[in-house]
Formats: C-alpha cells, sequence, structure tokens
C-alpha cells in the first residue's frame, strides 16, 4: 500500500530530535488550553500555589505540578463539567467509564476529533502487522463490550474499515463470552485465511487452552493475537506461539500489543517489530536489560513492557520512576500521573545501548524479513505495571480499598490486617493473591486451610459487590479471576514490617 510505504519512509527517517521538539510543544500546548478553556485546572494550580498565566516554554511546563485521578479527577473535588473544555459535556459525541479507586465508575468524555483518527490508524495497523489487504481475514473481538470503551471502540473502528470494501475484513463482536467464542471459531474461522482474536492476554490464553480441549486445531487457523489491558512476559509469548503455531522470533507482530486506558486515550504506544526484537534480546541479555530499564530482569519481577509512540499525540515523561501524561482530550490532562512504574527512552539512548551491547539491530531486522524502514525513529517507553495499592486479576483491577470493604462489610474482627500481590499460577496465569492476618498467633496448618477456604467464598462475594469490573470479568473468566486466599498467623514475618505502625502496608 502507498500509504503504508509513505508512512514507513518518513517514519524511519524523521529525526528523534524533531519527534523531541514537537513533544515538548504540544506538551505546552495542553497546558495552556487547560488552563484557558476549564474551571477546574486553574483551581487545581491556585490550590498548589502556581501561577495560571501563560506557559511561554517547556521549562515552565516542567514546573507544572502532577496531576492524578485521586486528586484531580475525583468528582468530590471538582464537577465533571468543571474538567471537561468550555465546561460543556454535551460536546462530546461519547462518554466512557473507566473503574474508580472503589469500584464505582469515572466517566470520560470524548470529542469526535479525540477518536476520528482511530480507524485510520487501525487500518495501517492491520495492513502492516498483519496483511489484511492480502489475506482474508476474522477478526474476533473477546473484549468487554458496553461502556468500557476498548470493545467498543475497537469494533466500530474495524467495522468503518471493513465497511469500505478495500479488504477482505470481517469483523464479529461476541464479547468475553467464551462459548461463543469457541463456538464461532470452529464454524467461521475455517473459512478465511486468517483468523485475529483481539483480548486481554489472561482470556485470550484461557480461550486458546480451552479450545484447543474442544477441539479447535489453532495451528491450522492461521490464528494472530492482538493483545490489551495487561502485561506478558517473554515466556508468555513463547508459550501461546507453540500453541498456535508460529515461531515468535521471525513473525514478530503475530502475537503483540498495545498501550492505552480509558482516561489517556487507547493509541498511546504499540510494540513494533524493532520493540519485539529489543525486549527479546533483553530477555536474554541482562547487561541490555539494565542498560535499557534499570533492571536486569531476575529480580522476579521481569522484563517491563516496550512500546513506541508518538509525542505529537501524547507527551510522556519519566518522573520518580513513573510514567506521566499530557494529553489534549475533552478533559485536558496535564502532567497526569496514572500510576504506572515506567520510563521513557530516545531512539537515540536505545540504539546506543544496542550498540555498546554489540547489536546491529538493523541487520537484525533485515535476518528477519524486514527493511530499514520498518525501523522507526519514534521515542520509546517502558512500563512494569502499576504502584497504587492495587493488582491485576484476569483484567480486573482490585485495590486494596475494595478488600478493606469486604471486610469491613463482612464484619470480619478476627483478621485483623491484610495484604495483596499479583502471582502466577502453575498454568502460568497472573492470579490476585489476598493474604490474611488472623488474630490469633498459634494456627495450625489445617485450620489455616479451611480457613482459607472459609475467607475465599466470603471475599469473592464481596468483591464482587463493592468492585463491578471484577464481578463483570470474574463472571466471564472466572479460572483467571478467581483470587487466591491464604489465612496466616498473627506472627507470620510476612506481616512483621507493619507491626507498631500506625499506616500499614498492604502490597506484598
Amino acid at each position: 500500500m502507498k500509504s503504508r510505504r509513505v508512512a514507513n519512509f518518513l517514519m524511519s527517517r524523521i529525526p528523534d530530535s524533531v519527534h523531541d521538539r514537537k513533544g515538548r510543544e504540544y506538551a505546552v500546548r495542553v497546558a495552556n488550553e487547560a488552563i484557558k478553556r476549564t474551571r477546574a485546572y486553574p483551581k487545581f494550580l491556585k490550590e498548589k500555589g502556581v501561577g495560571t498565566s501563560q506557559i511561554e516554554s517547556y521549562e515552565d511546563f516542567q514546573r507544572l505540578p502532577l496531576t492524578t485521578k485521586k486528586e484531580y479527577i475525583d468528582y468530590d473535588k471538582f464537577a465533571l463539567s468543571d474538567l471537561v473544555l468550555d465546561g460543556r459535556i454535551s460536546q462530546s459525541y461519547t462518554i466512557e467509564t473507566s473503574s474508580g479507586y472503589s469500584g464505582t465508575p469515572y466517566y470520560w468524555p470524548r470529542l469526535p476529533q479525540e477518536d476520528e483518527m482511530f480507524p485510520t490508524y487501525l487500518e495501517f495497523a492491520f495492513t502492516q502487522f498483519y496483511n489484511v489487504h492480502e489475506r482474508s481475514t476474522l477478526v474476533v473481538i473477546t473484549l468487554a463490550l458496553g461502556t468500557w470503551i476498548s470493545g467498543e471502540k475497537m469494533a466500530q473502528a474495524l467495522r468503518e474499515i471493513a465497511a469500505t470494501g478495500k479488504y477482505p475484513l470481517t469483523v464479529i463482536t461476541p464479547g468475553s463470552k467464551e462459548e461463543e467464542v469457541i463456538s464461532l471459531v470452529k464454524d467461521l474461522a475455517p473459512m478465511y485465511e486468517q483468523t485475529i482474536i483481539v483480548g486481554l492476554p489472561s482470556f485470550i490464553k484461557i480461550l486458546i487452552e480451552d479450545g484447543q480441549q474442544a477441539g479447535i486445531d489453532w495451528k491450522k487457523l492461521n490464528v494472530r493475537l492482538g493483545l490489551g489491558g495487561d502485561s506478558y512476559s517473554e515466556a508468555w509469548r513463547n508459550y501461546m506461539a507453540k500453541r498456535i503455531g508460529i515461531d515468535p522470533d521471525r513473525d514478530l507482530l503475530a502475537i503483540s500489543g498495545g498501550y492505552g486506558a480509558a482516561d489517556i486515550g487507547m493509541t498511546v504506544g504499540r510494540e513494533y517489530p524493532l520493540t519485539v526484537i529489543i525486549r527479546r534480546l533483553a530477555e536474554r541479555d541482562k547487561e541490555l536489560a539494565r542498560a535499557l530499564f534499570h533492571c536486569r530482569g531476575d529480580n522476579g519481577q521481569g522484563l517491563p513492557s516496550l512500546l513506541q509512540y508518538n509525542p505529537a499525540t501524547v507527551f510522556i515523561e519519566g518522573v520518580e520512576g513513573e510514567l506521566v501524561f499530557t494529553t489534549l482530550t475533552c478533559i485536558p490532562l496535564v502532567r497526569y500521573r496514572i500510576h504506572d512504574r515506567g520510563g521513557v527512552i530516545s531512539f537515540s539512548e536505545v540504539m546506543s545501548a544496542l550498540s555498546s551491547c554489540g547489536y546491529d539491530v538493523v541487520s537484525l531486522m533485515e535476518e528477519k524479513g524486514y527493511t530499514k524502514r520498518d525501523v522507526w525513529r519514534l521515542p520509546f517507553f517502558y512500563c512494569h505495571g502499576r504502584t497504587l495499592d492495587q493488582v491485576s486479576s484476569g483484567g480486573a483491577l482490585i485495590y486494596t480499598e475494595n478488600v478493606e470493604a469486604a471486610l469491613s462489610a463482612a464484619e470480619v474482627d478476627e483478621i485483623v490486617n491484610f495484604k495483596i500481590e499479583s502471582v502466577v499460577d502453575k498454568d502460568e496465569n497472573t492470579r490476585c493473591m489476598i493474604h490474611l492476618q488472623h488474630r490469633s498467633s498459634d494456627l495450625t496448618e489445617a485450620e489455616a486451610e479451611a480457613l482459607s477456604k472459609e475467607y475465599h467464598d466470603l471475599l469473592l462475594a464481596r468483591l464482587q459487590e463493592v468492585n463491578r469490573v471484577f464481578k463483570s470479568i470474574y463472571e466471564t473468566n472466572p479460572k483467571v479471576a478467581d483470587p487466591l486466599i491464604t489465612v496466616h498467623a498473627s506472627t507470620s514475618d510476612l506481616f512483621f514490617e507493619d507491626k507498631g505502625k500506625i499506616k500499614q502496608k498492604h502490597l506484598v
């Protein structure tokens, strides 16, 4: 396609200094729009002791305070109408939702211009990554539908592309109903040259495993996986590649994903052939991992996701080990701290790190069938995951407040403390583990096990009451969303650090 060739030509030649300059100019513009056109942001700045005059330079921008969902977006602080541009919610063409700290949703009005390029972005991505212009393609959307953003927006944009008639492309939207997905894949996928399944990594893993048990030979269907909503390791990519019958070292984008969120948008960043090669190199080369991510990938945390982004549409900073976003939406976000751990690396810094570790990335790309034009000179960012008191459970976020509310509602007085963490079970699924500290100091192993089962049922029921997103995902994907519960005696070493503290730490 001509547009694809032109984009590759430009992105592979525009110096990264140009992207950096455009990003800084965009950040300054967003800040000034927020000051001039919202009621909330000037008030927020005054509360922080910052003037609300024109932001003249990037240096001025960097002196602006960070914002967060809890401190800035929370409706107890500012009304929704105060947060949106010009105070008019009615100018939005749609309103999306995301989960809040207590499980109640936040609303994100969207302007038409925010999403007008999304179909074009997807058209380019699906031709570049999946060659839909050359193969008849069935796209199966397994993301949750409704107002929870990703599934509906993806389906709408892909239907728009399919309706042009330019590609042999069919879109079907079963959502996260596993039995329905398996049924339609059995019936329809053999009629297409390839099938692209779009969804959460945790759901897709269960789908592929259960589908195989149901008689689906994924290797015959030329399956591709489009991922979002959660991170995954290279070991996970390898595992899934084996299941669907592809070589992840050559078909770099057959299993790949992007980064986005309801508040900052869906198209913030994406994996490209270059990012996948680099991450797979860093998985094997601890020195490269340290040079890029300041970690060696062997501390139990694993390597972060690595993506590229366009700073002229969303500006990203790395501040105190976290990602900070600035983007012009109906609710303009200025230095917005989403509490994802990570950082930003320029294209030049990445190339320098690769060279110092002895890698010629262009040669590596060419060995896998790519060219110099596939090496885009966009900046990179990496993400380890959330820093807040929350863990992922099958794609839903479980907050410490949720567990606290569940225990309180059940009037459980023998549990004196708790901690949560993400763990990987024997089937390589990421699960939420809840550790409960019992008042008794001498629980036997049998007593602890019996109590764990008892509290599992209690917490599962209560969590579904206080966290709507968790309830929805548990109903469709209980194998992964089901929390693991362990009861500990009061003298457990796990809770030793909290002894005598007024404010207890609830993350392991």
